[in-house]
């Protein structure tokens, strides 16, 4: 009995391993009965390789739909990260880009914080020059006839100051005055 040819495969287009079949029948006196068998072979190897085909194009339909779902959540992602640190602080986007742990993002934040403390004492500081004028002009017209004419911003500091301004001090029995 002789060693049986070997064959070689491709799946996909890429040759796989060379394959050797033996050949444990005896034949008869023609060779028919070889080359159904090989035919047969042949066929089985086809149709392994049609299903193996099959398997992987599923497949690969599959990988193909996640790897678009994918990419349609990071251009998702990247457009609502685009708008977050559009309207983010510098404080935050210090925070991100430092790692938000290290020292520098530290400091940062600290001199944002000051920053917007400095910011509340001038507004405060505004609101108190606001209201000394209103009452300072309260008190230079309190002579006169003429209406003062108030703005709308300073209209209840001008309240405020009239309401300082003519008070009259009461005698309080307890303290002595």
């Amino acid at each position: 009995m002789s060693n049986p040819p070997a064959r070689r495969i491709t799946i996909g287009g890429v040759p796989s391993k060379i394959i050797s079949i033996p050949r444990r029948i005896s034949l008869s006196a023609s060779g028919t009965g070889a080359v159904a068998i090989d035919n047969k072979i042949e066929q089985a190897m086809d149709l392994v390789k049609s299903h193996l085909m099959f398997a992987v194009r599923e497949e690969v339909e599959v990988l193909k739909e996640r790897i678009s779902e994918l990419m349609d959540r990071i251009n998702q992602l990247e457009y609502e990260n685009n708008i977050l640190k559009a309207n983010a602080s510098q404080e935050t986007l210090s925070q991100l880009t430092t790692g938000g742990n290290s020292v520098a993002a530290i400091a940062a934040a600290a001199a944002a914080q000051q920053q917007q403390q400095q910011q509340q004492q001038q507004q405060q500081q505004q609101q108190q020059q606001q209201v000394t004028a209103a009452a300072a002009t309260v008190a230079s017209t309190a002579g006169s006839t003429k209406v003062p004419t108030v703005t709308a911003p300073t209209a209840a500091a001008a309240a405020a100051a009239t309401a300082v301004a003519t008070a009259t001090p009461t005698a309080n029995p307890a303290n002595g005055s």
